[in-house]
């Protein structure tokens, strides 16, 4: 006689036998364990009532965990593989679960052989994927809360101005470090500060006329001992794409 399971309805199976209770932390780690893999490993027993319906003898422990995986899994079969018991194979079936029910009785001790027992086990396990999840929250928090900090920081910065506006303003500290910057990065260190000079000359001498156009700028920031301007169109152009 060779035995072989079947699959049937989770709504085809009644449990009316009084079951001992069963531990809600290791249905849950079962439950884990079933979703991880697919599927239920251990197989429960049932009796076929009528056509349609059956009854849990035994697994109630692991229907409890199906029934828990499909809440976290909700994609899982509503079906579970069972062995159902018939006139052929119940002395058999029976037989073994005598022998399942003696070795469930025999609990070891829990320091016998130096080994964690399996209760405390699930436990441990449990509360370690609960920690491992509240530090990835707090990660996650923590990640959030940085972001935030940054964007206020950054939110407080000054901004920094279009040229014009800068050389317009260039006798204000911090525009004229920000404008000497960004004049270095494009024309390079000594020409960048004779220019920052000779705006702020300007812009000293003439306080209500404001820079309307780079043109004006080109002729505001004048020429060196040689005759050659500090600013040409060119040099502008390449100052306002690294700006």
């Amino acid at each position: 006689m060779e035995l072989q399971t079947s699959q049937v309805d989770l709504d085809s199976i009644e449990v009316n036998s009084d079951f001992p209770p069963t531990d809600p932390e290791q249905v849950t780690y079962l439950a884990h364990a079933i979703s991880s893999v697919g599927g239920l490993i251990q197989v429960p027993v049932v009796k076929q009532l009528d056509l349609e319906t059956y009854e849990l003898v035994h697994g109630y422990f692991e229907y409890q965990a199906y029934l828990k995986a499909r809440e976290i899994s909700p994609d899982l079969p509503d079906r579970m593989r069972v062995f159902v018991i018939t006139k052929k194979n119940q002395k058999a079936i029976q037989q073994q679960l005598e022998v399942f029910e003696t070795l469930a009785g025999g609990k070891p001790s829990p320091d016998s052989n130096g080994t964690v027992p399996p209760d405390l086990a699930i436990k441990l396990n449990n509360l370690v994927s609960a920690v491992e999840l509240l530090q990835k929250d707090v990660k996650t928090s923590a990640a959030e809360s940085k972001e935030a900090i940054l964007e206020a920081i950054d939110e407080r910065l000054p901004k920094p101005l279009p040229p014009l506006e800068s050389f317009n303003q260039i006798n204000e500290s911090h525009v004229a470090r920000q404008t000497l910057d960004k004049l270095k990065a494009a024309l390079g260190d000594s020409k960048a500060q004779q220019i920052v000079q000779n705006l702020q000359k300007y812009r000293k001498k003439k306080p209500e006329q404001l820079l309307s156009s780079f043109a004006e700028v080109i002729e505001a920031v004048g020429k060196d001992s040689r005759g050659r301007r500090y600013l040409t169109e060119n040099s502008v152009l390449k100052v306002i794409d690294g700006w």
